[in-house]
């Protein structure tokens, strides 16, 4: 496993010793990718600030999960942090303050997992449950996700807006809005946008979509059953709408005898080629 970890640099190094003993602890779960994080001499070795972020966005797409100790405020930080949101990165938020004093940016957000800790000494539990229980993530979470990302719909001509929120086998969560265009045409769905995203990620292999509106269930349309069913035949959909309303069924349910890769004796799933 590879670990992405970030901490506070040019915002404060006061817990750079606190840094350099996190990462020992994170390399008994796999390689740390940001060694440098703990170690202002190899801080110091480091080039302009374009080699900085092209080094540091290259390990973030090659990283598998994002650990980031958010103590000290750090613009870095919540870069980073957004960028593997984007990514649909695993992203784990380790914070020391006081409780209610995290940025509601990060504290509100419910696609982040946030572990209070009061020092290294109690940080073997948290690592814990990050690496060895891992949290499943709840159909509830799934369903927040998709309302959140409904907010960034833009459908000035529907006013439908629609937010998506895709599980993929490995933990990995992207979310999707639709995008309306005046030439109605080209309009893209919630749930293709979240597919697409994922693909563009090199992820193949989902196990639940959630799909949020206000006003009426926001089932799939054709088009976007027929997308979803490249990937995942057996997806569980989930749709919530209104104060709270929601529904389930499986892909198949909604797209009985459907045509896909099988039909064509396509091994689309078994890489993970781009």
């Amino acid at each position: 496993m590879k670990i992405y970890f970030c901490g506070s640099i040019r915002g404060g190094r006061q817990d750079a010793v606190l840094y350099a003993q996190i990462i020992e602890k994170l390399k008994n779960y796999g390689s740390v990718l940001t060694e440098h994080i703990g170690d202002d001499a190899m801080i110091g070795r480091e080039k302009d600030d374009a080699w900085i972020w092209d080094r540091d966005c290259a390990w973030l797409r090659e990283s598998d999960i994002v650990v980031a100790e958010c103590t000290q405020v750090s613009l870095g930080v919540g870069y980073e942090l957004a960028y593997a949101r984007a990514l649909g990165k695993p992203a784990h938020v380790l914070y020391r303050g006081t409780p209610g004093t995290l940025s509601a940016m990060i504290a509100g957000d419910p696609y982040f997992r946030v572990h209070d800790y009061s020092g290294i000494e109690d940080l073997a539990g948290v690592l814990e449950r990050i690496f060895v229980s891992p949290v499943p993530c709840t159909e509830e979470r799934l369903l927040d996700m998709a309302r959140n990302a409904m907010k960034a719909s833009y459908s000035p001509y529907s006013q439908h807006a629609v937010g998506a929120a895709l599980l993929c086998e490995d933990g990995r969560i992207f979310t999707g809005c639709n995008v309306e265009n005046a030439s109605f045409g080209l309009t893209v769905c919630a749930e293709r946008s979240a597919v697409f995203s994922a693909v563009s990620a090199r992820c193949r292999r989902f196990s639940a979509i959630a799909i949020a509106a206000e006003k009426t269930a926001p089932w799939p349309c054709g088009a976007c059953r027929q997308v979803l069913n490249e990937f995942a035949q057996d997806l569980q959909v989930l749709v919530t709408w209104g104060e709270g309303w929601t529904a389930r069924a499986k892909l198949g349910e909604l797209l009985p005898y459907g045509f896909g890769p099988d039909e064509l004796n396509a091994d689309h799933t078994g890489s993970e080629r781009g």
